[in-house]
This record gives C-alpha cells, sequence and structure tokens, in this order.
C-alpha cells in the first residue's frame, strides 16, 4: 500500500524538493512531472504541461494503475512561469498563451482528471496548488503574473465549495510558499526597472538572504499538507 504524488514541476526548485524529499519514505510512490529530465530520472515523465490532452494522459496512466492499492493520493500542481514580465503595454503577447496555459490551464486540466479519477476513491485526496502572494496583491509589472496566480486562488475556492458536500472530499488549498531561492527570482532580478519596477526591492532580497530555500519551503509544505490545517483555508500562505 502505497502513498501517492504527482508533482509537476518537479526537475528544479520547489517541484524537486518536493519530490526528494517525499521519495525518502519508502511509503510513497512519486510521479515527477516536467518539461525536461535533466537527470535522468527514472520516475520523472516528460510532458508539455500546456498540452493538457498529453498531460491528463500521463496522470490517467499512471493512476489508474495504481488507485487500487493506494491509501491516498495527493496532487500538487506546482509548475508555473514568471513570465512574461512587464508593465502594461509592455507586455510581450507572444508568452501571454504559454503563461495562462502553464500556470491556470494546466492547473484546471489536471485537477479535474484527479478529481474524475478518484471519485470512487475510499483514500484520503489532497490538491495542493502552489500560489502566490501576486495573486491577492498587485505588483507593477506582474499583471499577467498576479492576474493567473489569483485565477488559481479563485479556481480552487470552487473545487473547496463544489467538494464539501462529498462524503469523501478531495481536500485543496491554493497555498503561497513566501520568496523563495530559484530559478524564478533569478528571472525577476533579470528584468530592468522599466520592465519591473519593483526589481530592486528583490535584488536586496537576494543580497540580505531574505529568500528562503527551496529544501526549507518543500518541508514546510509537507507539514502543511499533512497537517490538520489541510484543506481547512481554500487560500492560505505558509506563512500564516
Amino acid at each position: 500500500m502505497k502513498a501517492l504524488y504527482i508533482i509537476t514541476g518537479a526537475s528544479k526548485g520547489i517541484g524537486e524538493a518536493l519530490a526528494n524529499q517525499l521519495e525518502q519514505d519508502n511509503n510513497n510512490d512519486v510521479l515527477r512531472l516536467a518539461r525536461t529530465n535533466p537527470n535522468v530520472l527514472q520516475n520523472l515523465i516528460t510532458v508539455d504541461l500546456t498540452d493538457e490532452t498529453a498531460s491528463v494522459k500521463v496522470v490517467t496512466d499512471w493512476l489508474s494503475s495504481r488507485l487500487a492499492t493506494a491509501t491516498s493520493v495527493t496532487l500538487i500542481n506546482n509548475a508555473g512561469t514568471v513570465e512574461p514580465m512587464g508593465v502594461v503595454g509592455k507586455i510581450n503577447a507572444s508568452q501571454l498563451s504559454q503563461a495562462l496555459m502553464l500556470n491556470v490551464g494546466a492547473v484546471i486540466a489536471l485537477t479535474s482528471a484527479f478529481v474524475e479519477l478518484t471519485d470512487n476513491f475510499n483514500g484520503q485526496k489532497f490538491v495542493m496548488n502552489i500560489s502566490s502572494g501576486a495573486g491577492r496583491n498587485a505588483y507593477e509589472g506582474w499583471g499577467v503574473y498576479c492576474a493567473t496566480k489569483a485565477a488559481v486562488d479563485r479556481f480552487t475556492e470552487v473545487l473547496v465549495k463544489e467538494q464539501s458536500t462529498k462524503t469523501n472530499p478531495v481536500k485543496a488549498t491554493s497555498i503561497a510558499p513566501g520568496i523563495i531561492d530559484t530559478g524564478m527570482q533569478s528571472t525577476i532580478r533579470s528584468h530592468s526597472e522599466e520592465y519591473f519596477p519593483n526589481v530592486d526591492r528583490f535584488i536586496d532580497y537576494k543580497n540580505t538572504g531574505k529568500l528562503s530555500s527551496p529544501e526549507a519551503t518543500a518541508a514546510a509544505l509537507i507539514n502543511y499538507l499533512h497537517s490538520e490545517k489541510m484543506g481547512t483555508f481554500a487560500i492560505t500562505d505558509i506563512r500564516d
């Protein structure tokens, strides 16, 4: 009997740290999904998450063959992009579709497939959507990122409301993980003030050691996932 975990964006950053820590327990069976597999991991399936048909098929095939012997099932929607950055009027429209599909479309498609596949599953069911404070506050230069993370928050609220009438509901939350020292932060710091007026603040976060490590963040997220708080709040922050 295994606890099943599906983690998107699991080849680097928070996703990689989550998978690494969960895999330390032999009672866990972890599926990593990512665009690339730089470490050639056997349990990582490369898939373009903006291709909903392909990603849903991967999740469906993997879960269907394991549900009968599972004790719990968890989907962690972690993959995302901060691009395109830029104040309104300087947003790169060619990157817009990719951001919408990855940050929102993939979350909705995979969560919907997960809910359908586990409808008759008697064990515990969890969906953790990795959100951001950007979904709850407006930041200049982050119009697309703020909008997509706000969409994930609202989608999660709908999911929690729909599941509240179920006998064995999916417990879900959209959680902001704080400011993490990942490649996304490097991307943020690489932009000019013209495109991202808050860039100096994020450079200062890095220079003054205010960024959390992916490993510490992953540990905090796992603790939250396994706590009584999980599913209590549709929208939350790991720092609360």
